[in-house]
């Protein structure tokens, strides 16, 4: 019985070591092959890379979309300093696919409320226009955002469902319906 609580004590002290001490670093990858190719494991690296400059912070869930011939990714750039994410874009030239390491300059979309935690840019486009349902769950609600034609700047921002902590909310259009699939931060992940 000691040696289990010994054991139990020594994980717990671990965990804290670590968290106080280490910091997850996260990039984005960008491939520009057919998706039965990267299925398949024939990718041995990127075509380029999105680093952040700064080690407090991290680029994640990114979303891409074509502009003309080049891309635009809306991502979240998360904060270690205030542990706050915000959606993030970044314009990338056809031309820097070319297995580089980059530092990209990052736009924020502007929004209300600023200081509440945004991540997971979920983008999908429906009868000509943009639009972006980024995890809120910290506020509460899922929230829904109108890009304006140039994916510069939020032009509406409309709530969706209120009173629900949804991580990850994902849209999808079947059988003339609309569906909304989330893990329920209450419930807890892998409860469905």
């Amino acid at each position: 019985m000691l040696r289990f609580l010994f054991n139990v004590l020594q994980e717990g002290l671990r965990v804290r070591f670590e968290n106080w001490f280490r910091q997850d670093i996260w990039s984005i990858g960008i491939i520009k092959k057919p998706i039965q190719q990267v299925l398949s494991g024939d990718i041995k690296k990127p075509d380029l890379v999105l680093e952040h400059s700064d080690k407090n912070s991290f680029l994640a869930d990114p979303f891409a979309i074509l502009n003309g011939d080049d891309l635009v990714v809306f991502c979240e750039e998360y904060s270690y300093d205030s542990n706050i994410g915000k959606i993030c874009r970044i314009d990338v030239n056809k031309n820097t696919l070319n297995g580089s390491r980059i530092t990209p300059t990052l736009k924020p979309l502007t929004r209300e409320g600023r200081g509440l935690h945004r991540s997971y840019p979920f983008l999908f486009s429906w009868e000509g226009n943009r639009y972006l349902i980024p995890e809120c769950q910290l506020s509460n609600r899922v929230e829904l955002w109108k890009l304006d034609s140039r994916l510069e700047k939020i032009v509406e921002i409309t709530t969706l469902i209120e009173g629900v902590k949804a991580v990850d909310p994902t849209l999808f259009f079947k059988n003339g319906f609309f569906w909304l699939a989330a893990t329920l931060e209450d419930i807890g992940p892998n409860s469905h």
